[in-house]
Formats: structure tokens, sequence, C-alpha cells
């Protein structure tokens, strides 16, 4: 396996964690960390070497995820497998938060749409009517309010569960998230490239509070993987 220019850079920015170019392959070594780094040739896994770790008691003290001791979980996360991974575990609190959200209810909200439509509906996008059908009255090019699910709340979410659709391991998480992912495929799109503008923007108030758990999880997984 040979590393690419870009694989090659990222693996000098990489704390803790030595990767060679040999002829025969990779040398990787690694010191104090673990957790997953994606390449875009592989997968770099790396685990805890003690078998009778602690690992959520580790995430619960680790800088930056203290608050996820504060979850409202739906289980006890005392798993004894240690074949599961970091990424699996961070993936299962993922499925809780979002189930708690799905029993509550998906918040759903405003969005502006503009489309085609054989009838008026809203305003009528003048500038475009012109230039796109001048002379036509078949159909009105129309900007409206429609409310639905599909807001920024659950495409966050939406996201994140199809990264941990590609990438979670452990049967019973990644069932968890295909079944979450059926609920929020049906009713949301998932976000583009430019998340991190979304998450800078990233308001709360009394109506979308109850999302903010799962976004932290959520980000965390997007910046991981993206």
């Amino acid at each position: 396996m040979t590393l690419s220019p870009n694989e090659q850079r990222l693996a000098q920015t990489l704390r803790g964690i030595e990767i060679q170019q040999r002829q025969d392959g990779l040398y990787i070594k690694a010191s104090s960390w673990i957790g997953v780094v994606q390449f875009k040739s592989f997968v770099l896994l790396i685990r805890p070497k003690l078998s009778n770790i602690h690992i959520m008691r580790m995430l619960i003290v680790t800088s930056g995820l203290e608050r996820l001791k504060q979850y409202r979980t739906t289980r006890d996360y005392e798993l004894y497998d240690t074949n599961i991974s970091l990424f699996d575990l961070v993936a299962l609190l993922l499925t809780d938060a979002c189930t708690i959200i799905v029993k509550e209810g998906l918040l759903q909200g405003y969005v502006t749409e503009e489309d085609s439509l054989p009838v008026m509906r809203g305003r009528l996008r003048l500038t475009d009517q012109i230039r796109r059908r001048y002379g036509q009255l078949n159909r009105l090019e129309c900007r409206y309010d429609d409310h639905h699910a599909n807001i920024v709340e659950n495409r966050i979410l939406h996201t994140a569960l199809e990264l941990c659709r590609r990438y979670v391991e452990y049967p019973y998480i990644r069932n968890r998230v295909q079944r979450l992912l059926d609920i929020f495929s049906a009713v949301s799109q998932p976000l583009d490239q430019h998340w991190k503008s979304i998450q800078a923007s990233m308001t709360y108030n009394r109506l979308n509070i109850r999302y903010k758990e799962a976004h932290t999880l959520a980000w965390l997984i997007m910046a991981g993987l993206n």
C-alpha cells in the first residue's frame, strides 16, 4: 500500500502516531492515542492494549467530551465486549440521543422552497419567470414556505447517521443506526460538504434545545470522518 501525497500530509499531522512508507507496505506505531483516522484508501483503527479497560470512563474524562456523562441515555453502557471500537461507542451514544428525539417527535419548521408549479403558490419569482418561461402560463416559477421535517436540525443527524452506517462494525449498533437512518431518510436530506459553516451558525432555543446533545455527537463524528 502506498500513501498518496494528501495521505502523507495527513499522516504528518497525527500526534502520537508514527506512519512510515516502506517497500513492503506501511509501518504504523501508536503511542498514547486511540481512535479512528480516515485515510482515502483505508481506515486506521487504534484500540487500547488493555483488555479490561473501562473505555466509556475514558470518554467521560477526556477533554472536550465531559458532557457525555450528562447524556440522557436509554441503556447502561457497561459493555464488556472489548472488540467494540471507540467509534462504535460514540455511534451508540448518537443512536440513543436520536432515539429520544424520534420518540418525542421530529422537529418540523418552515423552509423556503423554489419550484416550477402549474398553479401559483406563494410569490412569483418574476425574474426567473421572464428568463425561463417568457410568454408561458402553464408553469410558474414560485417561491413559497413549506412546513416539513427537512430542516437543518434533522439534516445534521441524518448526515452523522449516514457516516455511522458506513463505518460502524458492531452488528447491534449497525442495526440501530440503520433503523434510525430509515426514519430520517424518509423526511430529510443529508447536509452538503459545507457543514462546518452550519455548525458555526447553529443556535438553540426552547424548540430545538433537545437536539443539542445529539448534535454534539454528530459534529464529533463528522469532524473525524469528513
